[in-house]
Parts: C-alpha cells; structure tokens; sequence
C-alpha cells in the first residue's frame, strides 16, 4: 500500500498526492467486534486524556494567578502549614 501511495506523488518539488489519487485507494474496514473492543478500550484513556489536559489548564491559570501575588508579599502565606514531597514519603 505505501509503495501505491508513493506512486501517486503528483509534484516533484514538494511531494504530494491530489483527491483523484486517494479516492482510488482501496480502504480496509474492520468488524464491528473488533471496532467495538478498541472503542471499550480506548474511550477511558481518551477521558483520562481530556480530564487531565482540562486540570493542567486550571492549574496553570490558577499558577498564573498566584505567583505574582506569592512574589509581590500581597498574598502571605508563612502560617499556613505545608508538607513537602520527602515528607509525605516519610510518613
């Protein structure tokens, strides 16, 4: 199939194929079963994907709207009682 591929580049400077050329491509197509099981498989992943894009983003805005406070001393946090890494692996 790539060398059917390669055989339908229509331009010598950049390579590339036109529509014409793709529609005459024969297109394997799978069971149900099959596509169903990667579906099942897939789909959580894909959630997980997304729920934790979404989080990095909160957490990059919340950052943003932080760090300049926490450096500028508008927002004072010396009484508040943080745990490090070590010392929640010490536990």
């Amino acid at each position: 199939m790539t060398s059917r591929i390669i055989s339908l580049n229509v331009n010598a400077a950049q390579p590339g194929i036109n529509q014409k050329g793709v529609k005459g491509l024969p297109i394997l197509l799978a069971d149900n079963g099959p596509l169903l099981r990667f579906d099942g498989v897939i789909e959580p992943i894909l959630t997980e994907l997304f729920n934790l894009t979404k989080k990095n983003r909160i957490l990059r805005e919340t950052r943003d709207l932080l760090l300049p406070r926490l450096i500028s001393g508008e927002l004072d946090i010396s009484d508040l009682e943080i745990k490090t890494a070590n010392e929640n692996e010490n536990q």
